[in-house]
């Protein structure tokens, strides 16, 4: 940010990554944080950004920036703590989480946020702007939602100015149907189709069958991962149609805007553990989107003929998982599916 420059100077980079699970965490309350003691970081500049908007616009890609507030916020308060509702945090997270920093809800904090995305609509000129709303704590907000969602609001209507259309996480589901935005479902496609009847539009990305992140595999020498399981026939499965009933699905089509798989890449970090995770899963919700997914053997066999189902190896020699690149590296173009 050119007129923030303390998020490329500092935001961008922690002193250390966590040691895989060696934090405390919900799930793990009593696990003794370990670090690895190696700084990490980097940030591209806007020009880069500009260079691969345009790379993908001819590719037919449109890329969603999103940046994510009031919560999640944790390195950009560090780096400009004036904005913080409550204590700063002393430096960037080194673990992964939710935590309690949030952005402050007054006019000062709200200037700041719009200067953000002046600068982020400025270099990704696609109609779509995401603005997060997700997992943010209010104890902050002394347990006040209202500060929450004015933030949303604001940020909403300014974009809505700059003639862009605004998706949020499903938590904000008041907000969006307040500022007729639209949401992600995440947490469950039932809040989807509540959404719906109320008027509103979804993009459906449930986690039960849509989180690349999760593991795939019964397997104890699969690469690490947050947790979870989705098998491939998991998402294969899932009928958003049977879902919300034929006639429901029909007459509400227009405010049906996709489905969406997420792979956030926290244990991720190289580029063959990426196309582990994203493929071929990602042949499945190709399927799903399609509405073509009505015989997983014959999807999987058609898979197989290909070279496109996954073959792994576990190296004995060092115990340790090992990708053997034997299906196709073709380039796929990730994007919003439209039914």
């Amino acid at each position: 940010m050119k007129k923030y420059p303390r998020l490329h100077q500092l935001a961008s980079k922690r002193k250390e990554t966590a040691v895989e699970k060696n934090f405390p965490s919900p799930w793990s309350p009593l696990a003794k944080y370990l670090g690895e003691g190696k700084e990490y970081g980097d940030y591209y500049t806007q020009e880069e950004l500009k260079k691969l908007n345009l790379y993908a616009k001819e590719k037919g890609i449109t890329i969603v920036p999103e940046i994510d507030m009031p919560g999640h916020a944790t390195a950009i308060l560090f780096a400009y703590p004036e904005y913080s509702a409550g204590e700063a945090p002393k430096g960037v997270a080194t673990y992964w989480g939710v935590f309690s920093n949030v952005i402050a809800n007054n006019e000062k904090s709200i200037n700041f946020l719009k200067d953000i995305f002046d600068e982020i609509i400025d270099i990704f000129d696609g109609e779509y702007v995401h603005i997060g709303g997700d997992e943010v704590p209010l104890k902050n907000y002394n347990g006040n939602i209202e500060h929450y969602k004015n933030i949303l609001k604001e940020i909403t209507n300014y974009l809505k100015s700059k003639n862009k259309k605004v998706i949020m996480w499903n938590e904000a589901f008041d907000v969006d149907l307040y500022t007729d935005s639209i949401i992600m479902a995440w947490q469950n496609w039932e809040l989807g189709k509540r959404f719906i009847e109320k008027g509103g539009r979804v993009i459906f990305c449930p986690a039960s069958n849509f989180y690349f992140d999760y593991y795939q595999y019964k397997n104890k020498n699969e690469p690490l991962a947050i947790g979870g399981y989705l098998p491939i026939e998991k998402v294969y499965n899932f009928n958003l149609e049977k879902k919300l009933g034929k006639e429901f699905f029909y007459e509400n089509k227009e405010n049906i805007l996709g489905i969406q798989a997420n792979l956030w890449t926290e244990y991720l970090n190289s580029e063959e553990k990426v196309d582990f995770m994203l493929f071929p899963r990602f042949y499945a919700l190709a399927e799903v989107v399609n509405r073509r997914n009505n015989n997983f053997l014959a999807f999987q066999n058609s898979l197989k003929k290909r070279n496109l189902i996954h073959r792994f190896e576990v190296n004995q020699k060092y115990g340790k998982f090992s990708t053997k690149h034997l299906y196709s590296r073709e380039i796929f173009s990730i994007r919003l599916y439209l039914f």
